[in-house]
């Protein structure tokens, strides 16, 4: 995550900001977490595969 917010702040011409990717590392790292326990975990019982 710091290696992108690195490359796109460089892109841009902004300073890098390690607090930044941090914040955004945890971020994305807890949606990890939580997006699968929302998501079923396989196909509905009720579903007819044509």
């Amino acid at each position: 995550m710091h290696m992108t917010v690195y490359v796109v702040s460089s892109m841009s011409g902004v300073s890098y900001d390690a607090a930044q990717g941090t914040i955004l590392g945890l971020a994305v790292g807890i949606l990890i977490c939580i997006i699968p326990a929302i998501l079923p975990a396989g196909p509905a019982k009720d579903s007819h595969q044509h």
